[in-house]
């Protein structure tokens, strides 16, 4: 039963952070912050996904544990989180930048009589940081940096544009582009979808930084620094990769083996 009136129902896109800061707005008017601290939560264990602070919001929210928990970064461990069955090192996540796409919250937006901070849903699968590009809008993300203290709170209500000419300028700004292959594969097996049996049978975030290291290398050069790409090389990078990782060790073997001679024949 929930605790606060009137009841606000979770959305089962959004993660456990975004559905308490549109209860915040809903039932404060206010910022997340607050409202957490008068709910009993620390603000920074909502952030980092402490399982007592998930299960405090769905005890006040009348939410289920389970459903808040299957879109939540949970922690298990220093810097180690548990998402959908997964144990993932934090550098999996995009944290602590907030990524979002600014046509999603165009749509939320269209809510009849909603209020940016109650109706915009940050989506689960944006906390991904092989999640670049907007799968139902192709468009490539937003990603903010953490700029103040409470950066991390997904505030979309707040951080992102108010609706308008200034949130439409940055929709008309993004880039077009389909969906990375490992974006989409990424994706599908949190959703429970098989791939490549090769690659289904590694950690999920091995099969990231593996896919990401072989693309950087063919496609910007030996010499790559894969800490030191934009965002939109990683995601070239993961494309490339991707691509050759999915035709399993033999794909893998013929890439490495073409290195190894261009690397002989250029120092020969």
């Amino acid at each position: 039963m929930s605790l606060l009136k009137p009841y606000f129902a979770f959305d089962a896109l959004e993660s456990a952070l975004s559905f308490a800061a549109r209860l915040a707005a809903l039932h404060t008017g206010g910022r997340l912050t607050a409202f957490l601290r008068d709910v009993g939560i620390a603000p920074m264990a909502m952030v980092a996904g402490e399982p007592e602070a998930v299960a405090r919001l769905a005890e006040v929210s009348g939410t289920d544990r389970a459903g808040l928990e299957h879109n939540t970064p949970i922690r298990v461990g220093k810097r180690a989180y548990r998402l959908r069955g997964q144990v993932l090192p934090a550098e999996f996540f995009a944290r602590p930048k907030t990524a979002y796409c600014p046509a999603c919250l165009h749509a939320d937006d269209q809510i009849v009589g909603g209020h940016p901070a109650k109706v915009r849903r940050h989506r689960w699968f944006w906390a991904l940081d092989v999640v670049r590009t907007c799968p139902e809008h192709g468009i490539a993300l937003i990603r903010l940096d953490k700029d103040f203290h409470d950066g991390e709170l997904l505030e979309l209500g707040y951080r992102a544009p108010a609706p308008g000419a200034a949130l439409m300028a940055e929709i008309a700004a993004q880039p077009a582009r389909p969906v990375s292959p490992l974006q989409t594969y990424v994706v599908g097996r949190f959703e429970g979808q098989s791939g490549p049996a090769w690659l289904d049978a590694q950690a999920l975030d091995c099969v990231v930084r593996a896919a990401e290291l072989l693309g950087a290398v063919v496609a910007f050069g030996t010499s790559v620094n894969l800490a030191e790409l934009t965002d939109d090389q990683r995601d070239e990078a993961g494309r490339v990769g991707f691509s050759i990782m999915a035709q399993g060790e033999v794909g893998v073997r013929a890439c490495l083996n073409t290195m190894f001679d261009t690397f002989e024949h250029g120092s020969s």
